[in-house]
Parts: C-alpha cells; structure tokens; sequence
C-alpha cells in the first residue's frame, strides 16, 4: 500500500512535467520548419497566462533560482532537471549553428530555447497548492499544551463570582476571559502531561486567583490539572508586547519540551483572540508540523475552541518563495 501511494503521489505531483516532456519531444520529433516553433511559442504562452492567472504569488526570478539550485524538495525538481539536461544537450551536440547555418537549424535551435525557457515554468505550475483545513474541527487532546494568560476580564464580574460559575458548572456559559484557556486545558485532560502558561506582568499578579479556579476545576470534573501547570517565566511576568520577551520564553519552553522527549505532535498552542505580540508568537511559534493550533471562534452566539494545525505549506503559499528562503 505504501508502494501505491508513492507511486501515486509522484504522478500527481509530477503530471504537468511528464506531459511537457512528451509534447515537446513529439512535436520536435514529428512537426517540422516554422509549425514546431509557432506550437513552442503558443506552448510557452499558454505556461505564461497559467502561471499569471494560478501561481503568480510564486517569484518567477526565485522559481527559477530554486529549479537550478535544487531548493526544492519536491518530485517534480528531477524531472526538471531532466527535461533541462536532454535538451541542453541536445542544443548543444545536435544544433551546431556555426558550421551550418541554414533557416532549419535556426529554427531547431529556436525550438530548443523555447523549451528550455518553459521548463521553470512547467515545474512551478506542478508545484502542489496546499489546501488548509476548514478550522471548525475540535481540538485533539496533547500531552503538551502552551498558552497565554491575559489579565482577567469578565464584564463587571470579580475572579471570586467566576470561580462560583465553575463550581456551578458554568465555565461553558462564563463571559469571563479566563474561561477558553480554562475549557482547553480541561479538554486535554485525559492525556495532558504538561502545560505551560505565559504570564504577563499584569496577569501574573493574579496567578494564584487562576490557579484557584483551575483547583475547582479539578474538585469539580475529578481532574488533575493544576499538578500539570507551570507558569512561565516562573518569577514575575514578561510584556505581551514585547516580540523578544515572548520569544526567548517560548525558546526556553521549547528545548525544555524537547529534551524531555516529546514530539511536535504531542503539543497544542492556545492562541487566545488578542492582537498584541503574544498572538504573533503564539502563531509562529505553531508554524511546524503536527503543531496543533486551537483558538476560539469570535462568535458570542456560539463559545466553541477549534483546532488547526499550521505548517510550512502555509507561508509557502501565501509567501510564494517562503519555501526558498527558510529552507522548507
């Protein structure tokens, strides 16, 4: 089976590729003088307004760039390379414009050209489009989870009257802002084995409030929770607006996962609905693959936590030449 799917996976990805190759072969093998090179121009138009119109988020200059570098870790670059090399060689060895220079070797030579400036342009056009998930999927219980605390808000309510809406059973139906963070972490914990909250220096002066709540959490649903919680940084807070900060924390977290032998599919990343830097971090930081993302949807008719997982095929394309520059 796995057999098949490679296989399969190849002629998927490399369709555009194998069918240029033999269209042109065929027509400089059996369409000869000025109908080769009206077909070749009318070939490399066509790849243009298909590039234009499909792939123009892609950097041509930078596509062509990655062909001859081999940036790409894709099928479709051998082929690429290839199609180069056949006829490169065969303009160079059988096309020898010096000693002859009749108007068919001209045009033989044309042709070759042609081909040759489509060959970047076939190979991006067969580069695969990601398509994302639609992002209302729930999230995976992880061992592993990293989130944000921010200063705690609820509508004229005070942390005590939201810790009597969790010990009601409320927390679903709570407004307060501390409730999302609270409903993940109670998702997860069937498998949790670590979570990490990042405090900021506004929030950190209620941590104790939070872990409080949690401890109800935990009387109330039968949970172990609060035992899992480690607050970072562990003494005081760091500024959600401050990108190195948050940066050089999810840093520490990060060699800290891995040294203790988890994978990049054992975590999950709360991304709370903000917009100051954490929510940057937080998204960068989930840029890898089997990072699960969840976040809450911004609805008020609807409280619902929804997972995606975010990877490299997302910068690449939307960033076109993302996967060049970053190694992807």
């Amino acid at each position: 089976m796995a057999g098949l799917k490679l296989i399969k996976e190849f002629f998927q990805e490399t369709k555009w590729m194998l069918g240029y190759g033999i269209l042109t072969f065929l027509i400089l093998k059996y369409l000869s003088g000025i109908f080769s090179l009206f077909a070749f121009i009318a070939i490399l138009t066509v790849l243009f307004f298909i590039y234009l119109f499909r792939k123009a988020e892609y950097d041509l200059k930078k596509i062509i760039t990655s062909v001859l570098s081999n940036s790409f870790p894709t099928y479709s670059i051998l082929l690429a390379f290839i199609l180069f090399s056949v006829y490169s060689e065969w303009l160079s060895n059988e096309i020898d414009i010096s000693r002859n220079l009749s108007l068919e070797n001209y045009i033989k030579a044309a042709n070759l050209i042609l081909v040759i400036l489509g060959i970047p342009l076939v190979f991006l056009i067969s580069l695969p489009r990601y398509k994302p998930q639609s992002g209302n999927e729930e999230p995976e219980p992880k061992k592993v989870f990293i989130g944000a605390l921010s200063k705690f808000g609820c509508k004229g309510k005070s942390i005590s009257e939201f810790i009597k809406e969790i010990e009601e059973g409320k927390l679903e139906s709570s407004q307060c802002n501390w409730a999302p963070i609270l409903m993940s972490l109670k998702r997860h914990s069937e498998k949790l084995e670590k979570a990490y909250i990042l405090l900021s220096t506004e929030s950190s002066k209620n941590k104790e409030e939070f872990l409080n709540a949690l401890k109800v959490l935990d009387r109330v649903n039968n949970l172990r929770l609060s035992d899992k919680i480690e607050f970072r940084p562990k003494d005081g807070g760091i500024s959600f607006n401050d990108y190195g900060e948050i940066y050089n924390e999810l840093l520490s977290i990060l060699r800290e996962i891995k040294r203790n032998g988890y994978r990049d599919d054992d975590i999950s990343v709360y991304i709370s609905g903000g917009t100051s830097a954490i929510t940057l971090a937080l998204t960068i930081f989930a840029v890898k693959e089997g990072r699960q993302v969840e976040y809450l949807i911004q609805d008020e008719k609807e409280k619902k936590i929804v997972k995606i997982d975010i990877g490299p095929q997302d910068i690449f394309s939307l960033t076109g030449e993302g996967r060049i520059e970053s190694g992807f």
